[in-house]
Order: structure tokens, then C-alpha cells, then sequence
């Protein structure tokens, strides 16, 4: 609501300086809350029902109006929620903020524009174009710390490291353990997360990686400190990453711990880490740290259907970019909220354990999003009290349909048939 807020935000400073229905604050509350349905029938709904407005604007001024702001307005609002959000108290693993790191392939809208700026999937006749979301993700606080799009022919691992060296570069770091699979490991990789003075636990090929590490793969050890050199004769002499590095005054060598787990499948888990102390992580710590990376996982799956991240209104990359950090915002907005009416749930089951069925209930999250989504005119849009009442019937609403925590639940479950539209997923908006 600022007017700083607005004139960094808008691409000029001719943009809304008159009093007209489709306001600075109106266009960004109206990205915020995500066309998913065509544009024509949200723009009625949103003037209509949010601005009390009997004649709303037609979707081509809404969509000229977008134009006139620029998507960092979103970024800066992440950030703010992120930086208020840490200054609280927040869970840690023996202190670290464990962040996992994973990438997915996004469906981008068609036209020329978004082929040249971010590329298509595939050289065949009926590619589509794509771009590359990599997301750096709190495991034990549900916040995205970082997410950016990059053209699809981009590395996961030069998409992490830029994310990496933004975070290091703006302050934005903390005790952080980075955790990542194995499409992730290289050396130069390894080489500059440690120069960005980051932790990090990553998963790798236990035969075929690095020749310093190959022999414990064949070994009787659990765990073993290695020795890596970047000037190593060979391959490493001529790659332009590890050069480039050196000439940039990197330390020559670098110090890894390794890990082998058995997982009760029998296969051996290989791990690799920059924390080389065994008191301060032990092996059972980074085998537990490990698999909490499956819950980026799970949030990708939540942002592509329930959120719909895939689903844009915009047809130029500066309002598809809008639309996909807008999702960022609200994402981390709806984790706040779910995290405060997690805590007051608890609370009531805890008390009434003996009525219960289950010992354990959460926040279903699919109808919580849906009633986040139609509240968020009331909790951008307003500069008085209406917030905190809008935020109050939030955390109330959002406790009425808790699901059970059923744990353990590894049975096969046989697969009868696929129902496009199942009953039991329904979409939120």
C-alpha cells in the first residue's frame, strides 16, 4: 500500500499516478489471487465482488495494466514475508536450517517471445515451451526460500549455484545444510558451495563420481574423510568451472566427508558432506537429513496442481513471471497461517485424545489454499483492521476440515481404474 512500495514497483513513473478503477494496488492484488479460470470471468468477479464496482474494466485493460508493473514487486513482498517469517524463532536440526534443493520442468504459455527467452521442451514438431524452476525449500519450516525460472536448457546444478551465490551475495544466509539428489553432484559443483561458504549434503553414484571416493565404495568403511584436488591432470585441468574457480582464488583442494547407509531395501545409499566433524552430524543425523529432502518433492506436486503454477493468464514473459513469483508469495503466505492453525488444532485434539479416532490430525491443505486464495483481497487490499480480521477467520476456517495423520502406511494399493476428476481430490478454486 506504500507509495515507495509502488513507484519501485511500477516500470515508470507516468504509471498510476491518476485515481482510476484499475488502481497500482488493485492490478497487484488481482495478480496475487491467480486467474485460473479465463480471464473475462475473473476480472468480472474480482471488480464486482472485491472493488464493488457495477461496471468492471474489460480483460484487455487488466492485462495493459499488468503491463505497467514490474514482477520483482512480487519478489520484494517474498522477501518480506521470508524475513519477518526467520526473525522468529524457527526450527533447526542441531542449529542448521535444513534447505533442500530441486528443480521441475514448468509448461510456459505459447509464442515467439517465451520460445526465444526461455525455450521449448523438445526439437519435435509438438514441443511446448518450458522453462526450469529450481527451488531451494525449508524442510522443517514449509517456506520457500528461493525459487527462480530459468530457460529449460539450463543445469539444475548452475541453477543452484546461482541460488546459492544470490543468497551468500544479499545477506540471506543462514546456518544452512543444503540437500540435494543425485542429478546434483559434480566437483565444481562441490567447489563452490564451499566457496559460498555453504554446508551442504548431497547424494552420489558411489562408483562412478570422483576417483578420490571410488575406492570406498568397495570398502568395509561406513564413512571416510577424502581429499580432493582441482588441479588433478586430466579432466579437471581442462575444464573451463574449475579453472575459472582457481583464477578466482579457490582454495586448490577441498575436504569431503562420505557416507554409506543401507536402506531396508538393501541398496546402499551414498552421501556425500562439507560437515567433516562426527559430533556435530553423525551418520544416523545425515541419513535422517537425507530423506526429509523427499517433502520438496511433494511441493512441487502441490504447487502444480493444487496452486496450478502451470496454469497462466499471461501471455508475455514479464506477467507469466507476475503470475509464477505471485505463487511464491501466496504459497508461503498460506504456510504461515497453516503452520499458526497446525499449532491451535493440536492443541483441541490433544485435549479431547479420548473422543478422537485418531491420535493425530493435520490441515488439509488443498481447501485451506482455496480459502486463502478468496481472502486475499481483504489481506493485501486493506490498509486498517479488516486484516486482522480477515487473518483471524482464517485460522479458524482453515481448522474445520482436518484429515488424519495415519503413519506407516507402506501397503500396496491396487490401482482399479483412473478417474480424470476424482471425487476425493477435488480442486480448491
Amino acid at each position: 500500500m506504500s507509495e515507495s512500495f509502488k513507484k519501485s514497483t511500477r516500470i515508470s513513473e507516468t504509471c498510476f499516478i491518476r485515481d482510476r478503477k484499475i488502481s497500482f494496488t488493485n492490478t497487484m492484488v488481482f495478480t496475487l489471487r491467480s486467474a485460473c479460470k479465463t480471464l473475462s470471468v475473473e476480472t468480472d468477479e474480482f471488480f464486482q465482488r472485491f472493488c464493488n464496482t457495477e461496471s468492471p474494466p474489460s480483460k484487455q485493460a487488466v492485462s495493459q495494466a499488468r503491463l505497467k508493473i514490474n514482477h520483482r514487486g512480487f519478489q520484494k513482498i517474498d522477501d518480506t514475508i521470508l524475513e519477518t517469517y526467520y526473525e522468529e524463532r524457527y526450527k533447526t536440526y542441531k542449529g542448521y536450517r535444513l534447505l533442500a534443493s530441486d528443480g521441475s520442468m514448468i509448461q510456459l504459455p505459447t509464442g515467439a517471445e517465451m520460445t526465444k527467452e526461455f525455450g521449448t521442451n523438445n526439437k519435435q514438431p509438438d514441443s511446448f515451451n518450458s522453462g526450469r524452476s529450481l527451488m531451494i525449500y525449508d524442510v522443517l519450516n514449509n517456506m520457500i526460500v528461493a525459487s527462480k525460472l530459468y530457460p529449460c536448457a539450463s543445469s539444475e546444478r548452475s541453477c543452484l549455484v546461482d541460488q546459492i551465490e544470490s543468497m551468500h551475495r544479499e545477506g540471506k544466509q543462514r546456518r544452512d545444510l543444503i540437500i540435494a539428489d543425485r542429478g546434483f553432484p559434480s566437483l565444481p559443483l562441490l567447489a563452490r558451495m564451499k566457496q559460498a561458504q555453504a554446508d551442504f549434503l548431497i547424494r552420489y553414484n558411489g562408483e562412478h563420481f570422483l576417483r578420490e571416493m571410488n575406492a570406498f565404495a568397495s570398502s568395509t568403511k561406513s564413512e571416510q574423510i577424502v581429499e580432493v584436488s582441482l588441479r588433478e591432470p586430466g579432466s579437471r585441468q581442462e575444464s573451463g568451472e574449475l579453472q575459472e574457480l582457481l583464477a578466482e582464488g579457490a582454495e586448490p583442494t577441498i575436504k569431503l566427508r562420505i557416507v554409506k547407509v543401507r536402506l531396508k531395501t538393501g541398496e546402499i545409499e551414498y552421501l556425500v558432506t562439507s560437515i567433516l566433524d562426527k559430533t556435530i552430524l553423525t551418520k544416523h543425523d545425515l541419513q535422517k537429513i537425507y530423506r526429509l529432502r523427499w517433502d520438496i518433492e511433494e511441493q512441487f506436486k502441490s504447487l502444480k496442481n493444487t496452486m496450478e503454477l502451470e496454469n497462466f493468464s499471461g501471455k508475455t514473459v514479464e506477467t507469466m513471471l507476475q503470475e509464477y513469483y505471485s505463487k511464491m508469495v501466496i504459497y508461503n503466505l498460506h504456510s504461515t497461517l497453516v503452520q499458526e492453525a497446525q499449532k491451535e488444532l493440536d492443541g483441541r485434539v490433544k485435549q479431547k485424545s479420548g473422543e478422537k479416532k485418531y491420535r493425530q490430525y493435520r490441515i488439509n491443505e488443498n481447501v485451506s489454499y482455496g480459502l486463502v486464495r478468496n481472502r486475499i483481497t481483504e489481506l493485501f487490499g486493506q490498509d486498517n483492521g479488516n486484516w486482522e480480521e480477515a487473518y483471524d477467520y482464517l485460522l479458524k476456517a482453515v481448522q474445520r476440515n482436518p484429515i488424519p495423520v495415519r503413519p506407516d502406511r507402506n501397503y500396496e494399493r491396487k490401482k482399479k481404474y483412473t478417474v480424470k476428476f476424482p471425487i476425493t481430490r477435488r480442486r480448491a478454486v
